[in-house]
């Protein structure tokens, strides 16, 4: 994966990509397909609502680290934030993380917003209605998630051990979930992808990974198949936890395992 080069240059998504929204939904090279929601995040976005033993994470003690890759749309993301809002979590860092950085300045950060909006709200704001983006709102949002000690931070570019320095440029948290959908669709990324999810793991027992995808995507090559050999040719492991059949190529969520996390799983007989 080349890394976009950032605002104001020639290979800038906004400058390459909106202009021409809808044609393509991957640009090689230039944008990944993160303006657009892909199935695969909702069905992320149930498996954590749904099973405690991921969103729970967010409540326990010490610092919380939450990192989605390949963000876009961010909807695990929201949906993750809005629990921290409404749940009073504190001491948690959220990064989102694309390929483009125009991606993450047009959506990624501002659905945060909106998710902190609609969470903070208590029912004076609807999601169905507008949201005024002043000074005054973005002021409230700081205020309020400097209160929480909750922090925000976004890393675009290609990944490999650099992004993997940004991911873990802070003390180690006592947690970290580390949740992307669709992003093996690519015979060219599974490896540094599979290197970045393992890398973020660190091997620590209390941190897991969630990736959400299609079994097969025809046309790009890429599968649930060929990223497991990625991942267990690097020591990692990866089990089915949900499964959406759909006409076609069924979707489903697996959960990463490394280091302590991967001897505790076969000791259990997981």
């Amino acid at each position: 994966m080349a890394e976009d080069d950032g605002p104001g240059t020639s290979n800038s998504t906004a400058a390459n990509v909106l202009t021409g929204l809808g044609e393509d939904d991957i640009q090689v090279n230039v944008y990944e397909g993160g303006l657009k929601s892909w199935e695969c995040s909702v069905d992320l976005v149930k498996v954590l609502l749904r099973d405690d033993i991921y969103s729970s994470r967010l409540f326990g003690a010490g610092a919380k680290h939450i990192v989605e890759l390949g963000a876009g749309t961010a909807l695990p993301t929201m949906a993750l934030f809005q629990l921290a809002v409404t749940r009073q979590a504190q001491s948690t860092r959220f990064t989102v993380s694309d390929y483009n950085f125009d991606v993450l300045r047009l959506v990624s950060i501002p659905n945060i917003l909106l998710s902190w909006a609609i969470a903070a709200s208590e029912g004076h704001w609807q999601a169905e209605s507008d949201l005024e983006i002043t000074s005054e709102l973005l002021e409230r949002f700081q205020t309020d998630l400097r209160r929480r000690d909750i922090t925000v931070d976004a890393i675009s570019g290609a990944w490999g051990s650099p992004f993997i320095d940004a991911l873990t440029d802070r003390p180690d948290p006592a947690t970290r979930l580390v949740v992307a959908s669709e992003t093996i669709y690519s015979p060219a990324s599974l490896d540094s992808f599979a290197e970045v999810l393992l890398g973020a793991l660190g091997g620590a027992e209390d941190y897991t990974a969630l990736v959400a995808a299609k079994r097969v995507y025809f046309g790009v090559g890429g599968g649930v198949a060929e990223f497991v050999r990625a991942l267990e040719s690097r020591g990692g492991a990866a089990r089915q936890v949900a499964e959406e059949a759909a006409q076609g190529v069924s979707r489903v969520v697996l959960e990463i395992a490394a280091g302590r996390q991967l001897t505790r799983r076969r000791q259990e007989g997981l």
